[in-house]
């Protein structure tokens, strides 16, 4: 199972390209390596006992079974089955999202970008759009800069959208994640435009890591 997971750190971190996936999946490990330690100290002369009992366990519980009545030992094995959850949510996401980029991305119409190259598009573009796609209290916290706010669930979202197109030679659109700017990817493509449309891979998350995000309208 170690194994597993230090596969799913490798494979997440192939796919995302950021060495913090790596290092996050590395913890995993660690407090797994721990959660072992301390039950082989706790437990002492019952630990054969009790990885006797994790040997006949099958092999598709998370982890093995729970120690009983250990305090910490007993919280790490629960924080390791939700973790174990959290791995197969993330390798399941890493396949919808590949899956739907294959089809919202290529180089001639729409392209997927981190943040840096971002920021040289804003820096370089004057009449680029900035296209915020989240709600309007996340807007007000933190945004890109010059960037105008539509809310992806906006029932105003296509006017508002053909509106403000006029007059700009490219789109950045971005979210928190990039689930709901690729919504936003897909309604731009279906009006039709021939403009370059710029997807902020990770949306706020990756701004954040990677620059600096700025509040208000600064």
């Amino acid at each position: 199972m170690y194994g597993a997971v230090l596969l799913a750190a490798l494979m997440v971190a192939w796919a995302d390209g950021r060495w913090l996936n790596l290092f996050c999946w590395l913890g995993l490990i660690a407090v797994l390596w721990v959660k072992s330690s301390l039950e082989e100290k706790w437990l002492g002369e019952r630990y054969s006992e009790y990885e006797a009992y994790r040997r006949i366990t099958p092999r598709w519980i998370p982890f093995g079974p729970m120690a009983s009545g250990q305090g910490i030992v007993l919280w790490l094995s629960r924080l390791s089955r939700v973790l174990y959850i959290l791995v197969i949510m993330t390798l399941v996401w890493q396949a919808v999202e590949s899956s739907w980029d294959a089809d919202l991305f290529d180089v001639k119409t729409a392209r997927n970008i981190r943040a840096k190259e971002a920021a040289q598009l804003i820096d370089s573009i004057p009449d680029l759009l900035v296209l915020d796609v989240r709600s309007e209290w996340e807007f007000t916290g933190r945004h890109l800069p010059g960037a105008v706010n539509i809310p992806i669930n906006d029932p105003e979202f296509d006017p508002q959208l053909r509106a403000q197109l006029s007059g700009k030679s490219a789109v950045l659109i971005y979210c928190a994640g990039g689930y709901r700017s690729r919504q936003g990817v897909g309604r731009i493509q279906r009006q039709g435009v021939t403009l370059p449309i710029y997807h902020l891979h990770r949306g706020m998350m990756d701004w954040w890591w990677s620059i600096k995000a700025t509040s208000g309208d600064n």
